[in-house]
């Protein structure tokens, strides 16, 4: 199952840089009026598939996708990816500076 990101799982039309879309679990994103939190424009949509974060914009939208991707997989329970990454990071130490 993979989401497609450059047409309209409505229309079939591709998607317009100037639309707002709305996710539509196991079906994909759907042209919308609304403007809330869980839609996307056409062009944050464009910057996803071609995984291009030029903005903080475009890369919150891409957390927020995955948040709502991954909602009904985990069954309520809390994504622990920060936990998991920092396992494998390496510690950061704090160098000071004296004169």
């Amino acid at each position: 199952y993979g989401v497609n990101f450059t047409h309209c799982a409505g229309s079939g039309e591709p998607v317009d840089d100037t639309m707002t879309y709305r996710y539509r679990e196991e079906k994909g994103f759907i042209a919308s009026v609304v403007i809330d939190n869980k839609t996307f424009t056409g062009r944050q949509l464009k910057a996803l598939n071609a995984r291009e974060f030029p903005d903080a914009d475009t890369l919150r939208a891409a957390k927020r996708f995955t948040r709502m991707a991954l909602k009904p997989y985990l069954g309520g329970k809390p994504l622990k990816s920060r936990e998991l990454f920092r396992q494998f990071m390496p510690k950061r130490t704090v160098k000071t500076h004296y004169e």
